[in-house]
C-alpha cells in the first residue's frame, strides 16, 4: 500500500519492528493544510515521509521512516504509513514513550480549531474498531480531543 503514495524505500532506514499486542490508537493531525485535493495526497505524504526520515540537523526528525502506521485524508481515504503491513502491528513513532502498543493514526490537515469532515472522522474509528476485533480487544473510546491532545 506505500507503492500507493510512491513511497521511496530507498529512505527508509530501518527493518519493521512488530509489538506482540495492540491496545490502544493514538490518533493525532498533521497540522498542515486542509484544502487538498485527492490527487495531492501522494506528494502530501511523500512530504511528511522526507520531514521524518531527514536528519534533525538538517530540519527533519530524524526518524528511520515515516512515524505514523496510517494516515487518513479528508475523503476518508486510508493510507499505510510506516512499513510493515497493515495486517501486523508495527511498531511507530507517534507517541514517545509508547509506542510499542498504540497504533498510531494522523488526519491529513489541521484539526485544532475546525472540525474534520465526517469521512475523516469516520475513518479513524472503523479502523481501530477493525484492528482491535481482529486482535480480540474491545474498543472503547476514551482519551482527550483537541489541541495537545
Amino acid at each position: 500500500m506505500r507503492a500507493g503514495w510512491g513511497a521511496y524505500e530507498s529512505m527508509r532506514t530501518c527493518e519493521p519492528d512488530y509489538s506482540t499486542q495492540m491496545i490502544s490508537a493514538a490518533v493525532h493531525h498533521t497540522a498542515s493544510a486542509n484544502d487538498y485535493g485527492p490527487a495531492d495526497i501522494p506528494a502530501i505524504i511523500r512530504g511528511f515521509y522526507a520531514y521524518h526520515t531527514r536528519p534533525e540537523a538538517n530540519g527533519g526528525r530524524g526518524w528511520c521512516d515515516i512515524g505514523y502506521n496510517f494516515l487518513v485524508d479528508r475523503f476518508g481515504r486510508i493510507f499505510e504509513g510506516r512499513a510493515g503491513g497493515i495486517a501486523r502491528t508495527v511498531v511507530g513513532v507517534h507517541t514517545g514513550g509508547f509506542n510499542s502498543r498504540p497504533i498510531g493514526i494522523s488526519a491529513i490537515g489541521d484539526f485544532a480549531t475546525a472540525a474534520g469532515p465526517a469521512a475523516l472522522t469516520d475513518a479513524p474509528v472503523e479502523l481501530t474498531a477493525a484492528r482491535c476485533s481482529s486482535r480480540h480487544t474491545t474498543a472503547a473510546p476514551t482519551g482527550r480531543t483537541g489541541e495537545g491532545a
